[in-house]
């Protein structure tokens, strides 16, 4: 049984150490192969954002705070050579408005992929599939 079948069939009344024993005891070792690979892929990338932000933080002036509400990152005017960080209350009215820009950029990209999203949703519920590639089977 994959470990996606195995918490499916699951008490969803049991507690988190019944749950976990149940998983466990039903799955091949196999099974935890990937999601556990994937949750070590995130340890390590955590590990290394930690050590970006420390590097970063010696490097400049301003430090980088990971809550976002001491350091904020401008586009440079040309948006071409990147960011620069500065404090909320250093920024000017341009650079208020430049990340407004940035922002509103972002958004809508974040909405069109939202949208397409949608869309992918509605064309396999029209056809009665789950997937996009399991639409070329039913044309085909």
């Amino acid at each position: 049984m994959n470990l996606q079948e195995a918490i499916e069939s699951l008490d969803e009344g049991q507690d988190l150490d019944a749950l976990t024993a149940a998983v466990l005891h039903t799955v091949t070792k196999g099974a935890l192969y990937q999601p556990l690979r994937n949750y070590l892929s995130g340890v390590r990338r955590g590990q290394a954002h930690a050590q970006e932000l420390a590097a970063f933080n010696e490097a400049n002036d301003v430090p980088f705070s990971t809550l976002g509400d001491v350091a904020v990152s401008v586009p440079d005017a040309d948006e071409l050579s990147g960011f620069r960080y500065t404090t909320w209350d250093l920024l000017t009215i341009a650079d208020h408005q430049s990340r407004i820009a940035y922002l509103e950029r972002k958004r809508g990209g974040l909405l069109d992929t939202i949208r397409r999203h949608r869309e992918a949703i509605a064309q396999c519920e029209a056809a009665g599939v789950d997937r996009l590639a399991d639409l070329l089977v039913v044309a085909a």
